[in-house]
This record gives C-alpha cells, structure tokens and sequence, in this order.
C-alpha cells in the first residue's frame, strides 16, 4: 500500500476522498485560507471581547445560584476550561457531566477529583450507558457491511442527546448560560457527515443566524432520508436519527433555541484564545492523567474516538488527528514541521484502546480482517 502524500502546506493527505488537491500538492482548504480568514466561527456579536462576554455573564447570573452551566467530558479541553472560569474569571459554575460507556476509569477520576479541587458543584447525567453501547455495537457491524460515512455519525448519537440534556439542566436550576469548551481547530475540522463541497467551504467566518440554522435543519433531514433509502433497517432508529441528527446535533440548534429561548450558549474557546502550552500546564496543576495506552490527550476522555478513526480512515482516507493538526497549521497555530512530527505518534491509533472498545462492543478480535 502507497504512502499518502501531504499538501505541501497542511500535513492533510491526499488521499482524503473530500478535500480535491491542485496540481501542486496544495489542498482546497489552504487554497481557500490564502484568499479568506483563518479558521474561524464568529458569535452573534463578534464586537464583543472575551472579557465583555464574561462579564455579561456574571451580570446575568445575579441573583442566581450559578453563573453557568458548564459542560465536562473529563477531557483536556473540558477541564482547562472549567478551570479557567473558576480560577480566572471567579464564575460560579455547575459542572455537568456523563460518564459514556466509552469514558475510562482514569478518566472518570480525574474529574471528579478536579471539581472536588476546584470548588465546583457536580451534577451528573442518568443517560442509559447500554442503551449508549447497544447503538454503537449496531451502527458500528452495519458499519461494517457497508463503509458509508454517515453510519459513523449515528453511532455517536446517543452523545448528542447530551445537548438536550445540557438545557434540561440549565433550565431546572434557572441558569441562564451554558459554556462550552470545543476546541476552534477541532470545530471546523473535515466531519464524516458533511459533503465535498461543503467540506471546500468549512473553515470560513461563519455568523449564525436563523436562516442558516433552518436551511442546515433541511439539509440534515434531507441527508437522513437518503441514508434511510438506503439502509432501510435504520427506520427502527428513526426517532434517534432524527433527534441526533436535527434536533439535538448541537448545543445552537434551531429547536433548542426555540424550547429555551432563555438560555443562551457560548463557546469560549471561538473568543478566548485556545493555549495549547497553557492548558498543558494547567492539567499538569491539576494532576490529570492521560488513559493507559493513549497516544495523545486529544479525545483522550472517549476510547470510542480510536475505532472512529479506524472507520472514519476507512471511510474516506483521513483521521482525526490529519484534519486537527492540519487546521492548526492552516490557522498558524502551529507549524507544519510540528504537525509532521506530531502525527507520527499522536495520530497512531491505539491498539491498546482499540481493543478495550472492542471488548466493550463484544466485537471479534477479526472485526478488522
């Protein structure tokens, strides 16, 4: 098997079925941020700093309880940020958490010590965790009978219903702003659930409005009945598609505005500067620890992320990793030259985990053959 070459600017392979490469060895994507911005998804009101944002956030949350609700996985990036808002900006947050069937023992230590450490009341989602393993054990053998991107999608889709969740929480104790921690370069990154062209386009400011929200919902929909064309089994999973995919598939989706339009979201991390060598410190200070057998601490809280690169590299020629340290580069986050050494161990799958997902979805260990 021939080794993918890498746009002469990203590390992104060429063997990314998505994102066409000109003559040169330049992808699409680093064609397109030569002539637009950077990376980047505005908020409704980019005149705002982070500290304007902040601020408006604690004045909202007087008299109450809580500043915010705050979302934790147990990862990196979820634990830089609920530290920063409680060391940094002293908000008074509610840390809401889910422990997966995919989440480690390390890991589901490592937060409940931290929020213990930081003061912090922790408030844990009762989602049916084999209920959780019983879509993605289906979705990953149908998977398996034919290598269609979209499948991969569904079988996160219980973890969307955590953004309903999110609300129902926030709602209930009368919060009324909920923070999240996505990373910027991981969310503009290439999804096994968009198309080429829009793949092509992803990775420019992109202000949300209604419209916009409404023609994505039509697009999903649209998407969802083609697949179900062809996977007709999939009708018994319907009504999951449809709020995994619509309603649920992000915390700003058309219908969560409309049920809580009291509750408003925020993404920190697209105002305030993601330090990659600051939130490395920070989680040393912390005393969180990477899973046995991790290659990298990105997505380390979800061993499932190692059999969705599997599939996702499958699929259409590409990881994770390949599209994260890419937009990293093509946003000048870091160098090229970095992102080719990096890749070399962090963008490994790790056998170790693999295997644990395997055993946890009862798979055969030929599965792959």
């Amino acid at each position: 098997m021939s080794v993918p070459k890498r746009c002469n600017r990203c590390i992104l392979p060429n063997s990314c079925d998505l994102i066409p490469f000109d003559s040169d060895g330049t992808c699409k994507l680093c064609k397109a941020a030569l002539t637009e911005n950077p990376p980047a998804q505005q908020t409704a009101d980019p005149q705002m700093s982070l500290n304007d944002h902040i601020e408006r956030i604690r004045q909202k949350g007087k008299g109450r309880k809580y500043d915010c609700v705050v979302g934790v996985s147990g990862g990196r990036d979820s634990t830089y940020l609920l530290s920063l808002l409680v060391k940094r900006h002293q908000l008074r947050c509610l840390a809401v958490y889910y422990r997966t069937p995919f989440t480690s023992k390390t890991i589901d230590t490592n937060i409940r010590r931290i929020v213990r450490q930081l003061g912090v009341d922790f408030e844990e989602i009762q989602l049916s965790q084999e209920y959780h393993r019983k879509i993605a054990r289906k979705m990953v053998l149908l998977w398996k009978k034919k290598a269609h991107r979209l499948i991969i999608n569904l079988a996160c889709g219980p973890c969307k219903l955590l953004n309903r969740e999110m609300y129902r929480i926030a709602h209930r104790h009368k919060v009324p702003t909920i923070l999240y921690g996505t990373n910027i370069y991981e969310a503009v990154q290439i999804a096994p659930g968009i198309s080429k062209k829009q793949a092509v386009v992803r990775g420019g400011a992109q202000v949300s409005s209604v419209t916009r929200k409404i023609k994505s919902m039509f697009s999903l929909m649209s998407s969802g009945a083609q697949l179900l064309v062809e996977f007709p089994g999939l009708i018994r999973y319907l009504w999951l598609g449809v709020k995994s995919s619509v309603l649920y598939i992000s915390p700003h989706t058309f219908y969560l505005g409309l049920r809580y339009p009291g509750i408003k979201t925020f993404n920190y991390f697209y105002d305030g500067r993601w330090d990659e060598e600051d939130c490395q410190t920070t989680l040393n200070e912390l005393g969180w620890e990477r899973p046995p057998g991790c290659n990298t601490s990105w997505k380390a809280d979800c061993s499932f992320s190692e059999i969705k690169n599997k599939m996702l590299h499958q699929t259409i020629g590409i990881t994770y990793a390949d599209a994260f340290f890419s937009n990293m580069v093509r946003a000048g986050a870091m160098s090229r030259q970095e992102a080719l050494q990096r890749i070399e161990t962090e963008g490994k799958i790790s056998e170790q985990r693999l295997r644990e997902v395997q055993d946890i979805l009862e798979l055969d260990d030929r599965f792959w053959d």
